[in-house]
């Protein structure tokens, strides 16, 4: 989505008295908008620029101010009734004014996943929900490993390709969160992509490894596997191995990532998945025997 300018706090629809509300604080959140509305307002996120946000002495909520060379990073509240907007004044006191202001929606993204971030656990994690994707192949990238590593990397390989996913709908401030994830080894690029499903192409973002001559790269040896568990006895993997595993089965359990951090061995083919705690929470990465 491109970005728009609009006016937050104008009356959208006039007839029906409808108005839309930048909002930066704790009206942010859901929580506080179900009880102060007793509902909670379509929103996107959205960018005020010229002002500030500050910190007020003894108070726990914050106050912006103009600034012509700061920004205040918040979202939009739409469809406010007449009577809302009473409460919302009520709840911000007499020491705030209500203004109207520009703000410009924020953009979303599309980002080309093929390592821990397929795993919806992780994404829960992360940015505290499941964004929408779609299986897709990178073409021209190999995946490989990364010494003393349990995360693989990408670089440019003519004769290769690698399979993922697209997740779709990033906002910006959640692309924030994927660049410290992802951490300064690898470099966020936009590369071309093709839909599993219908061979649609798409350009994306993609993170690809920094050096591409780093002697730590080597062959894929460990597999990354999202899965769950349902009763007794089947691993759901990716599509690097086959969809589904019945026991008995003989794996090693490289790591578990946050919050479980522990490392286990299955060494006896009889075991079953309850030797590991809350499994429905987890992403193992393991190394098929």
């Amino acid at each position: 989505m491109d970005s728009a300018s609009l006016v937050a706090h104008a009356s959208l629809h006039p007839q029906q008295n409808l108005h839309t509300v930048f909002v930066y604080g704790s009206l942010m959140a859901d929580e506080v908008l179900r009880i102060l509305l007793k509902r909670t307002p379509q929103s996107s996120d959205a960018l005020l620029n010229g002002y500030q946000r500050l910190s007020i002495k003894r108070r726990v909520y914050p106050a912006i101010i103009p600034v012509d060379s700061k920004k205040v990073s918040g979202k939009i509240l739409s469809g406010i009734k007449d009577f809302e907007m009473d409460i919302l004044d009520a709840f911000e006191a007499v020491e705030y004014k209500r203004i109207t202001v520009e703000v410009s929606l924020m953009n979303l993204h599309s980002v080309f996943v093929y390592g821990s971030l397929m795993a919806d656990e992780v994404l829960r994690i992360l940015l505290k929900r499941t964004p929408q994707s779609s299986d897709a192949v990178l073409n021209g990238y190999q995946r490989l490993s990364v010494k003393g590593r349990l995360y693989p990397a990408i670089i440019p390989v003519t004769s290769k390709k690698v399979s993922g996913k697209i997740i779709s709908g990033i906002k910006d401030s959640e692309m924030y969160l994927l660049d410290a994830y992802e951490d300064f080894e690898y470099k966020r690029i936009t590369v071309e992509v093709s839909l599993m499903d219908s061979l649609e192409k798409l350009l994306v973002y993609a993170y690809v490894w920094g050096n591409e001559k780093d002697p730590n790269l080597g062959a894929l040896t460990v597999r990354y596997i999202p899965f769950g568990f349902v009763g007794w006895g089947y691993l759901f993997a990716s599509t690097e191995i086959e969809p589904t595993i019945p026991f008995p089965l003989s794996v090693t359990v490289l790591s578990v990532v946050p919050p479980l951090l522990h490392i286990v061995s299955i060494g006896d083919r009889s075991e079953r998945l309850s030797t590991f705690p809350s499994i429905d929470a987890c992403l193992l990465l393991i190394s098929l025997n």
